[in-house]
């Protein structure tokens, strides 16, 4: 997360939200140069939700271990990668007192199409 372009909940900022796809989020995710060359013209928060299984966002241990058995691997799809990004959000937006703050989804290739799907799954 990168409050440094916020303008806070109080006057109902935006929040981008980039979408981590099939590749880990490095260290660096300024990179995402959407995001950060907009951020400051509509003082939006900058969120970065990495991928269940992708990068440092491995449950059960490693990659390799949570391929091993059929109950850890099926959390490997991208409903629950929807549901993942829906989460940490809502979560996001309740700390923070965000409600008011609309949420734009940002994403490239299949971290993109799941900001449409998601958008389209239930209403959440």
């Amino acid at each position: 997360i990168n409050f440094k372009y916020w303008g806070g909940a109080k006057c109902s900022a935006p929040i981008f939200v980039y979408l981590g796809a099939e590749s880990p989020i490095d260290d660096s995710p300024q990179g995402v140069g959407f995001l950060t060359d907009n951020a400051a013209s509509f003082n939006a928060l900058l969120v970065y939700i990495e991928h269940r299984y992708y990068g440092k966002s491995v449950p059960f241990g490693s990659r390799e271990e949570a391929f091993k058995n059929a109950s850890t691997i099926g959390y490997f799809n991208s409903a629950q990668a929807i549901a993942d990004y829906a989460e940490v959000i809502i979560h996001v937006k309740k700390k923070l007192h965000a409600k008011k703050s609309p949420v734009i989804v940002i994403g490239g290739s299949y971290g993109g199409r799941r900001g449409v799907w998601g958008d389209h799954d239930d209403g959440k």
